[in-house]
């Protein structure tokens, strides 16, 4: 009986050891399979992280940049219904958008006679008449010498128009003498002369060797005779973008004159009329827009824009391209030092892809 007892001991204590080294084995199977699926996840991001590292982050967002440039540009096309365009540097890789925006407008419609923007100022002589553009008009026909309505605009930091402008009014001369129509201060004067001929010019200033801006003088416009006939009127639109001074009426052009300058700061109150010798006519419907610019923006390092890239994107009111400037959809590649080009295209209606 104790023969018997022992073996049993021996049987169950011999089980309990093969039990325990089963679990071992198993435990051991288990850390192998671990330390291979830890191996193959370590070599699977070795890789992911070396192509991570092969992606320039900074390089690529340029497409993003001038895409986004482009864009906003159009939207403010469609936002202003008003022109709008994106200038690009091709040497130093910058490039900027820029938008009409309206900072005055006038309508003559009752005393004491008033603006938008709470841009409000003096009648020295002159009177509301009932037959206007739209609704009344201001006429300063019999007027005396040096009549006009002043308006302080040059304390309103939006009267910055050295970038470029657009001056939109009603006029309707009585006679074809010459006088003042409109004086922005010593930066931009509207005259007609007595042959029905426009004379519109502004101070301007040039960029100097050592980077400064100095005074040279005026640019001239002077459109041709009989550009405003009298007793009618006749809707003026002047422009310009440092690249053209334009007049037109009825969206006829009238002149033009290539210049690049910058405009000289009012430093003055607006005047409409006034001037040595009184215009005598009626001006009705008197808006003023600037050109306001982005910040400019410049690509990465090692982006460069790919040779025959347009100077300039521009847009129309609305938001398609300028057909007159553009005659089909507008195509520019941005390069990389890498030997990557990524094209980026606007279509004729201005969307961005």
């Amino acid at each position: 009986m104790q023969t018997s007892g022992v073996s049993r001991t021996l049987r169950e204590n011999a089980h309990r050891t093969v039990t325990r080294m089963e679990g071992l084995t198993r435990a051991g199977m288990t850390l192998v399979e671990l330390l291979m699926v830890m191996g193959l996840a370590a070599l699977v991001l070795g890789f992911g992280v070396g192509a991570l590292t092969s992606i320039d982050v900074g390089g690529r967002s340029a497409v993003g940049l001038v895409q986004s440039s482009l864009r906003s540009a159009r939207n403010w096309s469609v936002a202003q219904d008003a022109p709008a365009r994106v200038t690009l540097n091709l040497e130093a890789g910058t490039l900027s958008a820029k938008g009409l925006a309206v900072i005055g407008t006038w309508h003559f419609e009752q005393f004491p006679l008033r603006g938008a923007f709470d841009l409000n100022g003096e009648l020295v002589g002159g009177e509301l008449i009932d037959d206007g553009f739209l609704g009344r008009a201001l006429s300063f026909v019999g007027a005396p010498p040096q009549s006009g309505y002043e308006v302080a605009v040059h304390k309103d930091p939006a009267f910055n128009l050295e970038d470029g402008f657009v001056i939109q009014c009603a006029l309707r001369p009585e006679t074809t003498r010459g006088g003042q129509i409109l004086r922005l201060g010593q930066a931009v004067t509207i005259a007609s002369e007595g042959d029905g001929a426009l004379k519109i010019e502004f101070a301007a200033l040039r960029v100097a060797d050592n980077g400064d801006r100095k005074a040279a003088g005026k640019a001239i416009l002077r459109t041709r005779a009989g550009s405003l006939p009298p007793n009618h009127w006749s809707r003026l639109t002047v422009s310009y973008d440092r690249k053209f001074l334009r007049a037109f009426i009825e969206g006829v052009p009238v002149g033009e004159l290539r210049e690049s300058a910058f405009v000289a700061p009012l430093a003055e109150s607006m005047t409409v009329g006034g001037g040595r010798r009184t215009w005598e006519g009626a001006i009705d419907s008197l808006v003023i827009s600037a050109v306001a610019v982005s910040d400019v923006v410049e690509l990465p390092s090692g982006v460069t824009f790919a040779p025959g890239a347009p100077p300039e994107i521009v847009f129309w009111p609305g938001g398609g391209l300028d057909r007159v400037v553009h005659s089909e959809p507008v195509e520019l590649t941005i390069e990389f030092d890498d030997g990557v080009r990524v094209p980026v295209r606007v279509g004729l209606y201005g969307n961005v892809e």
